[in-house]
């Protein structure tokens, strides 16, 4: 019974910061995708970088 349970905490490593680390992690991601979301939506700035168009400059020749 014993060399089962010490197999068995052998086997799980484990996260070592914990949960919360981890859950504050993902509401920290979360939180940057609704800015960038939000960004693109108020400010009307493109996410996808094909959106993007550069000025074009037409030279004049005499």
């Amino acid at each position: 019974m014993e060399e089962q349970k010490k197999l068995e905490e052998q086997e799980y490593i484990g996260n070592i910061w914990g949960w919360k680390f981890s859950l504050w992690g993902l509401v920290f991601i979360l939180l940057l995708v609704a800015l960038l979301i939000y960004r693109q939506e108020v400010l009307g700035i493109p996410i996808n970088q094909e959106m993007i168009t550069t000025p074009t400059t037409t030279e004049t020749q005499d």
